[in-house]
């Protein structure tokens, strides 16, 4: 696509050798710029779905916003040994991004560590729900079966957490028990 266009000022310049290369070139670099917008994340949306989260307990816009801008962008080469270990990172990327709460990974509790504990945000004293969340992955190819044993795993551990002090009967504490499937698909107890 380049090639060489002499030396100035003990530099090599590279230039476009000809017209139609110019004219491939300048449409690759106009179609990127068109899909520019359709590859880029909302930030104002995630902030959106995280105050739904805060403020109306309802976990579900998140969710549906991560598994759409998040998971199903991933290739097939990319769900290769792929695990909850990841989902929970890419999570952990969005939700540092907000300024209601401040995530903890692996948070210790007296029965084994939650994957994720959504603590509210000190600084923002009008938050109404905290949430604590148990990811779970499966395959693409996976069964009801093998989901439903994940979910059940997962709600397993949720109860246990919840017996730990700092979550027993509290109002504003949401346990999250998530199993995603694939490139996108989940599901959950709430």
């Amino acid at each position: 696509m380049l090639t060489n266009g002499g030396m100035q000022r003990g530099r090599t310049w590279l230039k476009i050798p000809n017209y139609s290369i110019r004219t491939l070139y300048w449409e690759y670099v106009v179609s990127y710029v068109q899909n520019l917008g359709k590859t880029q994340v909302s930030t104002n949306q995630l902030s959106d779905t995280l105050a739904e989260m805060a403020y109306d307990g309802n976990v579900k816009p998140y969710l549906d916003f991560f598994s759409e801008n998040f998971l199903k962008r991933l290739s097939n080469l990319d769900l290769q040994n792929f695990d909850e270990k990841y989902i929970k990172v890419m999570m952990l990327s969005t939700l540092f991004i907000s300024r209601l709460y401040l995530p903890v990974s692996e948070d210790e509790n007296i029965n084994g560590y939650t994957d994720i504990y959504l603590q509210k945000h000190p600084a923002v004293k009008d938050i109404k729900y905290e949430y604590v969340f148990e990811i779970k992955y499966v395959k693409t190819d996976a069964t009801d079966t093998e989901v439903n044993t994940k979910l059940s795993e997962a709600e397993t551990q949720i109860e246990k957490y919840k017996k730990d002090e700092r979550f027993a009967n509290r109002d504003d504490m949401k346990f999250i028990a998530v199993v995603f499937k694939g490139k996108g698909e989940y599901f959950c107890e709430i």
